[in-house]
């Protein structure tokens, strides 16, 4: 899964203009890396084993392409499931 992070200057500055004037993502549900974490959690419930959250696409002054720093524009989030036995 893949979504726009609410923690970059990216996805705060389509939130924001999202409540200035009408956008594509007016109705968008943005996250964090630790609120998409919880969210995950909390709609699985015990069937979630570990969740790794990464983000990605920095500004071109930061050398880094996947990170567990929090304020790349995008998250990706791999989900383990418990095995049910």
């Amino acid at each position: 899964m893949g979504v726009l992070n609410l923690a970059s200057p990216l996805g705060l500055y389509r939130k924001t203009l999202s409540r200035l004037r009408p956008t594509r993502y007016r109705h968008a549900r943005f996250f964090t890396p630790w609120g998409l974490d919880q969210w995950i959690r909390r709609l699985l419930g015990n069937r979630v084993e570990r969740i790794a959250v990464r983000t990605t696409l920095w500004p071109r002054i930061v050398p880094l392409r996947a990170s567990r720093l929090p304020f790349g524009a995008f998250i990706g989030a791999a989900v383990v499931f418990t095995e049910e036995g």
